[in-house]
């Protein structure tokens, strides 16, 4: 996420204030070549800072258009979702190797789980070739036998933890700090976790995050 300028600055105005600041996300997602944009307005503190509490958000066109489409929203809110949740694990891997993160044996699996799945995407949209795949699971079960270490003894490992980070936090960011996703992308991102994945504007968890969300529900 970034500072909104110029025109999307324009299109939050009315959503903003002191304490309330408009980021958007990096990434576009295009569709039917146009492209569009997430703006989340989050809970500000003096000279700007965000906590990260999104409050509100809406999506606008290049133009600074806000868009009021539910099935282009949708869409849309689904890779900022993909992305908020690529970033979270990014740096939960951080604290993990650096031994800031001390984990219950019975989360560690569904933690893995869902790195293996991001990686799994990172693979089918950055770079999908043979020699990355095998490094994957290599460092998947690098990162799972370290996370039954205690904390304070995974400095000591013969694992080169550094290297580790770097490669997956290189993976991470490239699809972080990617510029744009088309629709086809993120239908290859949503099934790379659910190959039956899509998005139904009906359902009642979408339902339930416009209510509590999207300005123009």
């Amino acid at each position: 996420m970034e500072p909104a300028k110029g025109v999307f600055l324009e299109a939050s105005k009315d959503f903003t204030s002191f304490r309330k600041m408009a980021l958007k996300m990096k990434p576009k997602l295009r569709i039917k070549e146009k492209d569009y944009f997430f703006i989340g307005i989050y809970k500000g503190y003096l000279y700007g800072l965000s906590d990260g509490n999104l409050l509100k958000y809406l999506v606008v066109t290049n133009t600074g258009d806000i868009v009021k489409d539910v099935n282009i929203t949708v869409r849309v809110t689904g890779l900022h979702n993909l992305l908020f949740q690529a970033w979270h694990l990014k740096e939960d891997i951080k604290g993990t190797l650096n031994g800031n993160i001390k984990f219950r044996e019975n989360t560690i699996p569904l933690y893995i789980e869902a790195i293996e799945k991001y990686l799994k995407a990172i693979e089918l949209l950055i770079h999908p070739n043979l020699q990355k795949v095998q490094q994957y699971k290599e460092d998947l079960k690098m990162l799972k036998e370290i996370c039954y270490v205690n904390p304070r003894k995974r400095k000591k490992l013969s694992y080169n933890t550094e290297e580790l980070k770097i490669r997956l936090y290189w993976s991470f960011n490239a699809i972080l700090e990617r510029k744009v996703y088309t629709e086809e992308d993120l239908m290859n991102f949503i099934r790379s976790f659910d190959e039956n994945g899509d998005f139904n504007v009906n359902d009642e968890e979408w339902k339930d995050l416009f209510k509590k969300y999207w300005i123009h529900y």
